[in-house]
């Protein structure tokens, strides 16, 4: 499962952010066959830093503004 690392959680912490979010089922990578036994990023952000994950969020129109335009 793609999604973000131990060092981009506290990437973010460091930054102050309230809020994190992703259009993934689980916010966090999650190595094949590892399942949901670990969450370190959720601990890192939601019980150290008291940041929310917010999950399946619909990004797409976001993203296509925020390329550039091909040439």
């Amino acid at each position: 499962m793609p999604g973000a690392t131990v060092s981009a959680a506290r990437w973010l912490a460091e930054r102050g952010v309230i809020a994190a979010g992703a259009d993934t089922t689980a916010f966090e990578q999650i190595t094949p066959g590892a399942g949901h036994r670990t969450l370190p990023v959720h601990r890192i952000l939601l019980v150290e830093h008291g940041v929310h994950i917010i999950e399946h969020l619909t990004l797409e129109s976001l993203a296509d503004t925020a390329r550039p335009p091909r040439s």
